[in-house]
Order: structure tokens, then C-alpha cells, then sequence
């Protein structure tokens, strides 16, 4: 459930135009006219466009009308405003709540996007949790969501794969290989993000009957992507051409290729329990991926020319020198401001009243 906000007497709107918005928007929330608050929440963000309040009212009235993806934006925008620890802590919890249920009506359809919503909405739980280490319906919720994500994952093992999912020959096929690259691409970095998770779990439960059966479902996993991968490779030798399309070929399959190393050697640690090694192991398969795709587009060479051109243009010492203290300069601004908005945390943090959970 959402933490809700009514913006007046919580956020100071000097523009009168804009705080009437503000008012109009709350009354037709409250009577679940969320298409109406929503026209009003906008009118009042065209007066006062830095009101983080604003910005949160109006998350509350796209989450309402199952806009998920708009609502996470204006709650982001809303948490990028404020300066204030309280509201940031509960538009990080909305963006999460926001996520997961966004990733809940995706289950059926597409189990491995939902499974990535409810990722992302546990690390904006935990991110509300930086803010305000007493939010405990952010705990709660991320129990809750690893239970589904765990459902889901179990649910994408039980499936029989039809033609035309991710994954089959016949979609590979039937795919450009720039496409099958990204697909796997953004497979192999959700495959790390869950050894993470499972890392974590591992550090503070222990080896125990859950997690050496999550590690297992990881590592059948990454035994798929690795099976994709050769196969791509197999196919890049096979669609090779002459002149330049086919010195990108080879310099791709060589990419996956090294991919697939990687892939094996995640494969091994996962079923080995080894789940914060498998998550650096799939990072540097997701990032030889990343180098095949550039092999592909062209990107690699002109990364080359680039440098080239970078050694012609040097900056004399002088230069350097500036450029250096000037780095310096934003840096230690950068770290100040780090160093008083934890302050402002440490000061600000209050117990904000529990929500409903009635996912």
C-alpha cells in the first residue's frame, strides 16, 4: 500500500494558483477521482515545478490508475527535490511498491520481466531504508517480494517452452543478432543482480535448504544463457562475410566466446554455493556481450580511432593542470554535499506511520 502525502502543510507552495491546484487535486483523490487529481497535480507542477510534493501527489495518482512506470518517474523526481530525508524515504518506498506491482501484472504474460520489477522494487526498498532505518513496512515488503520472486522463478523452470520464447532456436533464428545480443545482455546483468541477492542472503542466513535450492535454480539458469551464447558464437562463424562485415564477425564471436568462459566458470560457483564469486564472474560475461554488440555495430574500431585522435590532442601541462584542479574542485563539493545531506538524515529521520500491506 501506498504511504500517502498531501502536500499542503508539508511542502511551502508561495504561488496561491499553485497551492489551489494542490487542494483540488487532494479532494478528488480522496473521492478516488484519480484522472481528475492527476489534471490538477500538473497544472500545480506547470506553477511550481521544483514542489517535490507535487511531484509525489501526482506518483500517488498514477500508481492509482496502474500507470507504475509513470508513477516510479515522478516519484523519482520528487526524491531528486526534496531535501528533506522523511519524503525521500517514502518516494523511495512508493517507486518500490510501484515497481513490484508493476511486475506482479506482468507474471503471466512475461514472468521474466515481472521477475525483473520486483528486483528493482526491492532495491528501492532498500534504498528507502538508507533514508530511514525505521521504515519497517520496507522490510516487510522486501520479504515479500523475494517470496515472489522466488514463485517466479519456479514458475519459468515449471513452463514448458513454447516456440517463440525466449530462448528457443527458432526464435534465435528468426531474431537479428544484434537483437539476440542485447536480449542476452540484459538476461546475463538480471542473472548477476539475483546472484547478489543471493549473496546477501547467503551472508546473513547461512548455507541453508532455501538458498542451496535458489543457487541451484540460479546456475540451471546460467547453464541456458551459456547454451545461447555458443550458439550465437557458432552462428556468427557460419554468417561470416568478406571485408570489414566479416572482421566484425570474428572479433564478435571472439567476445562471446570469452562470454561463455565466464558463463561456465558463474555456472561452476553457483553450484559450488559460491554466489558472491558467480556475480563477478557474470558481470565480466555481461561485459565481453557488451564488446561483441560494439564488434558488431562498429563501435570497437571508432573506440580505437577515438583514442588515436585523444593522443593527437593531449592537453599541453598547463592545461592538465587546470583541468585537474577544477576535477578536484567539483569533487570536493560533490563530498561535502554527500557529508551534509547524511547530516540532514541523521537529523531529519523520523518514524513515519506504517502502511497498509495488502499485497
Amino acid at each position: 500500500m501506498l504511504i500517502p502525502l498531501f502536500v499542503v502543510g508539508v511542502v511551502s507552495l508561495p504561488a496561491q494558483s499553485a497551492r489551489q491546484f494542490v487542494q483540488q487535486g487532494n479532494e478528488f483523490y480522496q473521492q478516488e477521482k484519480y484522472g481528475d487529481a492527476l489534471t490538477a497535480y500538473e497544472q500545480a507542477a506547470e506553477v511550481e515545478p521544483d514542489a517535490p510534493g507535487v511531484w509525489f501527489n501526482k506518483g500517488d495518482a498514477l500508481y492509482q490508475q496502474g500507470e507504475f512506470e509513470k508513477a516510479i518517474d515522478a516519484y523519482e523526481q520528487a526524491a531528486l527535490r526534496s531535501q528533506d530525508p522523511s519524503l525521500e524515504a517514502r518516494s523511495k518506498f512508493n517507486q518500490g511498491n510501484a515497481s513490484f506491482r508493476g511486475g506482479i501484472a506482468k507474471q503471466q504474460e512475461d514472468p521474466r520481466q515481472a521477475l525483473a520489477s520486483v528486483e528493482k522494487g526491492v532495491r528501492l526498498y532498500q534504498d528507502a531504508l538508507k533514508f530511514d532505518p525505521n521504515l519497517n513496512d520496507a522490510r516487510h515488503n522486501i520479504e515479500v517480494a523475494r517470496r515472489v520472486m522466488k514463485a517466479l522463478i519456479e514458475q519459468m523452470q515449471s513452463q514448458p517452452q513454447q516456440p517463440g520464447q525466449n530462448g528457443q532456436d527458432d526464435q534465435s533464428e528468426e531474431q537479428d543478432p544484434q537483437e539476440q545480443l542485447q536480449d542476452l545482455i540484459n538476461q546475463q546483468q538480471q542473472a548477476a543482480e539475483q546472484s547478489e541477492d543471493l549473496s546477501e542472503r547467503q551472508e546473513s542466513q547461512g548455507s541453508s535448504q532455501q538458498t542451496q535450492q535458489q543457487s541451484k535454480q540460479l546456475a540451471d539458469q546460467q547453464q541456458k544463457l551459456n547454451e545461447r551464447t555458443e550458439q550465437l558464437a557458432d552462428q556468427m562463424e557460419s554468417q561470416s562475410q568478406q571485408g570489414e562485415q566479416q572482421q566484425a564477425g570474428e572479433q564478435a564471436k571472439q567476445h562471446l566466446e570469452n562470454a561463455a568462459d565466464k558463463q561456465k566458470q558463474a555456472e561452476r560457483q553457483l553450484r559450488d554455493q559460491q554466489a558472491a564469486d558467480a556475480k563477478q564472474s557474470q558481470e565480466e560475461a555481461s561485459e565481453e556481450l557488451e564488446k561483441a554488440m560494439q564488434a558488431l555495430s562498429g563501435e570497437e574500431g571508432e573506440g580505437e580511432e577515438e583514442q588515436e585522435q585523444a593522443q593527437q590532442q593531449k592537453p599541453s601541462p598547463e592545461e592538465q593542470q587546470k583541468r585537474e584542479e577544477a576535477l578536484k574542485d567539483a569533487e570536493d563539493i560533490l563530498n561535502e554535499e554527500r557529508a551534509n545531506k547524511q547530516q540532514r538524515a541523521q537529523r531529519a529521520m523520523v518514524r513515519i506511520r506504517p502502511a497498509e500491506k495488502d499485497w
